[in-house]
């Protein structure tokens, strides 16, 4: 989709990366649907994070959510971000919980 609006691509960054698999276990865990401390575990890199959170029983239905949410959307389309992380866990009743952050970095 970034693609397509001519947005240049994500590097995975490998401290958001973690930060997002410990908060989608963290959610799993607690059944909630809730937001870190965005700066915690980040490098001290950053100029800007962005964090989406979500949950559904496929990839798709998440997806299909944010993609379609007047308040995650202009996250995945910004044109700061220059790094994501992404982390997934699962519950006892197979949802999956999703962590993404967003990281613009220092030029």
């Amino acid at each position: 989709m970034r693609q397509h609006k001519h947005l240049a691509a994500l590097t995975v960054s490998s401290d958001i990366s973690k930060k997002a698999r410990q908060h989608a276990i963290v959610m799993a865990n607690k059944q909630s649907l809730i937001y870190s401390t965005l700066t915690d575990g980040v490098d001290d890199d950053w100029v800007w994070l962005a964090q989406i959170v979500g949950y559904g029983y496929t990839v798709a239905e998440i997806f299909d959510y944010l993609l379609t949410s007047p308040h995650h959307l202009p996250t995945i389309l910004s044109e700061k971000p220059s790094n994501i992380g992404i982390g997934v866990a699962y519950d006892n009743a197979g949802r999956i919980w999703m962590c993404i952050v967003f990281k613009e970095t220092y030029k």
